[in-house]
């Protein structure tokens, strides 16, 4: 499990190129082999697996001028699983798993040209590049009478980033590929099914964080600033279900809030998200169908006034099926009876605040009509 070694390598001083045409070709070649051990014993499962997969990776980078880098890889990637699974009751177990893997870097990475074109922006190679390992742990809890919990944990090692340094003098940066650490995250979840005579209930929750790293862009080569953001999350959602034989209700409601924290902005929006969307269907007669829905989506906490409202689309359906064997339909449709629909969506990231917004018709009435020219098999 040790890191790549590079069969031929490629030196970082690659300046002083002045062609702009390049021709790159990228192989990789690997064989997959696993092996798999399954037992049990009382109430208790154990599944044992790994994945072995020897593989070469080539990349060649061929200037027009003659000038070639050229570098071969080679090195093994790797997946263990391990499961261990117990059996405590009618619908009751508990299960622990862990599952790894690896990614060898990139030769691009480890041997990429940079030219003298642009020397506001200089690109480096690292040839030091180290693998990326990730784990993950699970546990999975099936408490019974329709309630369930499962938590996981993950980090990774080695992940890949760009380090760019700034110079202040010239303006210009040198950007190199590098390994950082302190990736990780957490995920936990809560999920409740139940049925009644004629209805039935579900409701899921869930907690998840995640913390990103990377290297900041410095204004001097003797500084390592290293960003980080954690982000977090909650949401619940629940569907409810009540029918009976001419008619069915549906209710889906949900409810979202997430917040950041950076080393590298001052200010991040709380953001909540909530929506709820019910459908009704009617059956007056075997060939009438009549359908409603009404749907709530809205957003609260964004500094941007435009983002925080919500949308409310109300639509109307009748279906009605004729001559023999049903096989001609018509169909009238009403949508956004209320005229709310705006189609304007937005995100944000760390740094920046993205919108979309796409104009058209949103109020209107369709017709339809359908014929089927064969009659379908049961």
């Amino acid at each position: 499990m040790g890191d790549a070694s590079t069969k031929s390598g490629v030196a970082n001083n690659m300046a002083f190129i002045d062609s702009l045409s390049t021709r790159n070709r990228n192989t990789t070649i690997g064989h997959d082999m696993t092996a798999r051990y399954n037992f049990s014993f009382n109430s208790f499962r154990i599944n044992l697996s790994m994945t072995v997969s020897p593989m070469e990776r080539g990349y060649r980078n061929e200037l027009m001028d003659g000038f070639v880098a050229d570098t071969t890889i080679h090195g093994i990637r790797y997946s263990p699983y391990i499961s261990i699974n117990y059996n405590y009751g009618q619908s009751k177990s508990l299960m622990l798993s862990y599952n790894g893997s690896n990614e060898l870097p990139s030769p691009t990475n480890m041997v990429i040209s940079w030219t003298n074109y642009n020397p506001l922006y200089i690109r480096k190679a690292n040839p030091d590049l180290k693998q990326t390992v990730r784990h993950n742990f699970s546990l999975n809890w099936n408490i019974g009478n329709g309630c369930s919990m499962s938590s996981s944990a993950n980090f990774t090692r080695n992940n890949i980033s760009q380090r760019t340094i700034y110079n202040p003098t010239t303006g210009g940066t040198v950007s190199m590929p590098v390994n950082i650490n302190g990736a990780w995250g957490l995920n936990n979840s809560f999920n409740y099914r139940t049925d009644f005579k004629h209805a039935n209930l579900s409701v899921d929750g869930g907690y998840s964080y995640n913390r990103g790293v990377r290297y900041q862009r410095t204004t001097a080569a003797q500084e390592d600033i290293i960003g980080y953001s954690d982000n977090h999350r909650i949401s619940i959602s629940s569907h409810f279900m009540v029918y009976g034989k001419k008619y069915d209700l549906s209710l889906d409601g949900g409810y979202g809030y997430q917040w950041d924290k950076t080393n590298y902005t001052t200010e991040r929006d709380r953001v909540h998200s909530y929506g709820l969307n019910t459908k009704l269907n009617i059956w007056p007669t075997d060939r009438l169908t009549l359908t409603t829905d009404l749907n709530v989506d809205g957003h609260a906490g964004y500094r941007i006034a435009d983002a925080n409202r919500a949308d409310i689309i109300w639509n109307l359906h009748a279906e009605y099926k004729f001559l023999r064997n049903y096989r001609a339909t018509v169909k009238l449709s009403w949508f956004d009876i209320l005229r709310n629909q705006r189609n304007y969506s937005g995100t944000h990231s760390g740094t920046a605040w993205t919108e979309t917004r796409t104009s058209g018709t949103t109020t209107y009435a369709l017709l339809t009509f359908q014929y089927k020219l064969y009659k379908m098999k049961e």
